[in-house]
């Protein structure tokens, strides 16, 4: 994959020093023929006494910088206390001042900037960034303002692996090369959110490179100890380390282990570094179906049942007992849509979930697919794997969800098969990078599977056994 051109470039933050130093000294420089040039036109005229010399050279430091970060994102070596990672006092109180903003909710930041003769154009980010400098960043006059606008104020047991999808497989050396300019340093990537590139374990000639780094962020809080004096509170959440997996051919990264926001926090970063763009959304590939079948299913139940049948049964699944499905209700919201302005009080219902044993076999179920087209977007279930040579059998808990922009596969911890859930895991996560490659595995099957769901769907007695599931049942 070629990389693209990105809106901000990032390089290391001793160059946007230089820059700056670069910019006194050129205008130190020309002080003096300025200086001649004012003596020479204003002999007969009075001008009001000027600003301090310091304080002019701070503000234009400080003009200089921010104009200078807008268009590039500044990598800051990592300086480190007690073995934890510092982020620089100046970007994190600014950043906690953003913070506490952004908790307003755009409606109030945008009213906030109508008040205040501010642009109200932009996002949250944007709008808290404008509002801060109206009130050149005072954390006093910032935490007064939260506090009159009365702003509001999971680890899961097991292996988790969150596949995200690439517009196509990335140039490892490449990578390599860029990953390594930024390696022991921080770049920001969002409000009170930094990430640090600790290391990069392998090499291209591996076929696999792995970067492990930090996401170290803040949550701002109004300290109330003194009533007529406010101010904003640092507080930091605990440091978490992530590990992105980039693999040679394919256009699918892995991110181990990491919650959501950790996850999309490391694969900003690695877009902001890299280059290499990222789809957004879980690719939909069911060409390969007739048309009657894309029209009368949702692609997303298209996908979830080609994977939790053909290609889970070839990853050595041998039995899957459904426990929970989540379906979505509603239009599935646009890749591009952008997110409501306003919060709105009319009745919403987003999902429905169910509960139970051998889920997909259920009238209730078979109707949410086939005749209300309802999106299989989430799934629990106890898998059972194929005997080993001694006889063994495993049992594990696992669950599969399509998110907005990538998959999620999780294999709990169980004791029974312990020794062998570690692999069990890598073989599920793996068919699941083969869905998102290649699309439907077995249209046939996937085709007969949707026909058994359509007859059960327009049945009115429950069916004795869960037949629908199980291949070997007629």
């Amino acid at each position: 994959m070629s990389p693209k051109r990105e809106t901000k470039r990032v390089i290391h933050s001793e160059l946007i020093e230089d820059v700056i130093q670069q910019l006194n000294d050129y205008i130190a420089a020309m002080v003096p023929e300025v200086r001649r040039e004012h003596e020479r036109l204003a002999k007969n005229i009075v001008f009001r006494t000027l600003p301090d010399a310091d304080h002019i050279d701070a503000g234009l430091d400080g003009f200089l910088r921010a104009a200078l970060e807008d268009e590039i994102v500044p990598a800051v070596p990592v300086e480190r206390v007690d073995e934890q990672p510092r982020i620089m006092e100046y970007e994190l109180r600014q950043e906690v001042i953003k913070k506490a903003l952004v908790g307003l909710k755009l409606p109030a930041l945008r009213e906030i900037a109508r008040q205040s003769g501010i642009p109200q154009s932009g996002g949250s980010e944007d709008l808290a960034t404008r509002i801060a400098r109206y009130y050149k960043w005072n954390d006093e006059e910032i935490a007064r303002l939260v506090l009159e606008t009365e702003s509001e104020p999971v680890p899961e047991r097991g292996w988790i692996d969150r596949l995200f999808a690439m517009e196509g497989p990335p140039d490892l050396q490449l990578t390599a090369e860029r990953l390594g300019y930024v390696i022991g340093r921080y770049i920001r990537i969002g409000v009170a959110r930094w990430f640090v590139f600790e290391r990069i374990i392998g090499e291209p000639s591996d076929g696999q490179l792995e970067l492990v780094g930090t996401v170290r962020a803040y949550q701002a809080v109004v300290d109330e100890e003194v009533v007529e004096h406010p101010h904003l509170r640092p507080n930091q959440q605990s440091d978490r380390q992530v590990s992105v997996v980039l693999t040679e051919g394919l256009s699918v990264v892995r991110v181990v282990r990491a919650p959501a926001s950790d996850s999309r926090a490391a694969m900003v970063a690695l877009r902001m570094v890299t280059g290499w763009s990222q789809l957004g959304y879980v690719p939909v590939r069911i060409g390969v179906l007739s048309d009657e079948t894309r029209q009368r299913f949702e692609s997303s139940s298209l996908i979830m049942l080609d994977l939790i049948t053909t290609r889970f049964r070839s990853a050595g699944i041998a039995r899957l007992n459904l426990t929970m499905a989540r379906f979505s209700i509603g239009q599935t919201q646009s890749r591009d849509a952008a997110e409501p302005d306003e919060e709105s009080d009319r009745p919403r219902l987003k999902a429905v979930r169910f509960e139970g044993d051998y889920l997909l076999d259920s009238i209730e179920a078979c109707r949410l697919i086939a005749v209300e087209r309802r999106a299989l977007v989430d799934i629990s279930a106890t898998a059972v794997s194929e005997p080993r040579p001694d006889g063994e059998v495993g049992v594990y808990p696992i669950r599969v969800a399509l998110e907005r922009d990538h998959i999620v596969v999780f294999t709990g911890f169980t004791a029974h098969g312990p020794l062998t859930a570690p692999a069990v895991h890598r073989q599920l996560w793996s068919a699941a990078v083969q869905e998102m490659q290649e699309g439907i595995a077995n249209p046939e099957a996937l085709e007969t599977l949707l026909e058994k769901i359509s007859t059960r769907a327009k049945s009115e007695i429950p069916p004795e056994h869960a037949d629908i599931m199980n291949p070997e049942a007629p």
